[in-house]
C-alpha cells in the first residue's frame, strides 16, 4: 500500500513577531498609565460622595435633634461628672449619642477615606483608670467633630459642666453660613500650657491654654491644621440648619476684619 505524504511546506504561518508583541504590550501601559490614575479619582469621587451623604444625614439628624429640644443646638457632651480630676464620667453622652435615634446607623459617624478611624459604638464611653491618655486615645469614635463654639452652656475655663442642653439656635446669627460638625484627624496632643485640656476631635471644657487636638477654631494658633483635607485639598462639613457641602481648608482658615472666623463662632460678623 502507498503512503501519501502532504507536506505542510506551503502552508502560511500565522503569528505575532517579537516586535509585535513589545508595540501591543507598551500599548497596554500606555491605557494603563492614563486610566488607573482616572479610576483612582473617580473611586475618591465616590468616598467624597459618601462621606458627603453621611455629613449630610448627621446634619439633618442635628437639626431633628434641635426641633426636638427647644431650638437647642445638640450639645458636645452632656451629663458629665462633678469633676474631671478623677476622670469619671457616669452617664457621658457625646453628640454622637444625642442623634444616633434620628440617623439609626454606626456607618454614617465614619468617612470612608478615613483609613485610621476608629468605628463609632452606640456605647457611651466609661473610662476609671485615671489615665487621660488612654481615656482620649479610645473615646472619640468616628471621622467627625463638632464645632466647639456650639458644644453648649460650659462653665468656666477647665470647669465641667451638668447642663445637658446646648446653645440655643437664636444665638446663632447665620445658620446656613455656620459650620456644626466637619472631618478631622484623631491623635492626642498633651496640653502645652499647663492646663487640663485633651480631647480627639472635641472638646468638652474651654482651655486656652491647653494644645488639645481638635476641631476648635478659637484656639491659639489655630486648629485648623488638625482638620484633614481628605477630599482634593478639602473637607465635608454639615452646618446648623442642616446642610452640608465640600469646601476647602484654605477658606475655613480665612479671618474677617474682626479676625475671628465667621464659619464657626458665635460672635457677630
Amino acid at each position: 500500500m502507498q503512503k501519501t505524504i502532504v507536506s505542510t511546506a506551503g502552508r502560511k504561518q500565522t503569528g505575532f513577531t517579537l516586535i509585535e508583541l513589545l508595540v501591543v504590550i507598551a500599548i497596554i501601559a500606555i491605557l494603563a498609565a492614563i486610566l488607573f490614575p482616572v479610576f483612582a479619582q473617580a473611586r475618591a469621587k465616590a468616598r467624597q460622595a459618601s462621606c458627603l451623604s453621611n455629613m449630610k444625614q448627621l446634619g439633618l439628624g442635628a437639626m431633628q435633634y434641635t426641633q426636638d429640644y427647644d431650638e437647642r443646638i445638640v450639645p458636645g457632651w452632656s451629663g458629665v461628672g462633678p469633676s474631671w480630676s478623677g476622670f469619671t464620667w457616669p452617664g457621658d453622652q457625646r453628640w454622637q449619642d444625642h442623634i444616633y435615634p434620628y440617623v439609626k446607623s454606626v456607618q454614617v459617624y465614619n468617612c470612608p477615606s478615613d483609613a485610621g478611624v476608629v468605628p463609632y459604638k452606640q456605647t457611651p464611653p466609661n473610662s476609671k483608670d485615671g489615665d487621660p491618655l488612654y481615656f482620649a486615645s479610645v473615646s472619640e469614635p468616628g471621622s467627625y467633630a463638632a464645632n466647639a463654639t456650639y458644644w453648649g452652656d460650659n462653665g468656666p475655663d477647665g470647669a465641667p459642666t451638668t447642663n445637658p442642653l446646648g446653645q440655643s439656635l437664636a444665638a446663632v446669627g447665620q445658620v446656613a453660613d455656620t459650620i456644626l460638625l466637619a472631618e478631622y484627624r484623631a491623635y492626642f496632643v498633651p496640653p502645652c500650657g499647663g492646663g487640663d485640656g485633651w480631647g480627639i476631635g472635641e472638646i468638652a471644657w474651654e482651655n486656652k491654654n491647653a494644645c488639645a487636638a481638635t476641631f476648635y477654631p478659637n484656639l491659639n494658633p489655630p486648629m485648623l491644621s488638625k482638620s484633614p483635607g481628605r477630599h482634593n485639598g478639602g473637607m465635608n462639613a454639615a452646618y446648623i440648619d442642616g446642610h452640608a457641602k465640600w469646601t476647602r481648608l484654605d477658606n475655613l482658615a480665612k479671618v474677617n476684619a474682626n479676625g475671628i472666623r465667621p464659619q464657626f463662632t458665635i460672635e457677630e460678623d
